[in-house]
């Protein structure tokens, strides 16, 4: 009888333990998610600023296509290791906080 209570306790516990850390990834992904759109309409919108007479169909088009392009060397030559860290401070800080 003590061994069903004990079974019983133990897989209430990991089970509550589990449902929190899928929903804190969720919260976390999901604010990832908003920062990135962010970053990418500030990009845009300074795009669209800068150079008034490009295509808006074109630039939906680039952010719309199945297959992602791998441009590593761009990134580099700013310092940013995409394998390391995120091209977006707001997003770092929100994967640093993950990490914790």
């Amino acid at each position: 009888m003590k061994n069903k209570v004990l079974i019983i306790i133990i897989s209430t516990i990991s089970l509550t333990f589990t449902l929190c850390l899928i929903t804190n990834a969720k919260i976390f992904i999901r604010e990832y998610d908003y920062n990135t759109n962010i970053l990418i309409g500030n990009l845009i919108s300074e795009i669209k600023e800068e150079y008034p007479e490009i295509d808006t169909n074109k630039l939906v088009s680039i952010l719309n296509k199945d297959q992602l392009e791998n441009n590593l060397n761009i990134l580099e030559e700013y310092g940013i290791d995409i394998q390391n860290e995120s091209i977006s401070l707001s997003n770092q800080r929100i994967i640093n906080k993950m990490i914790i």
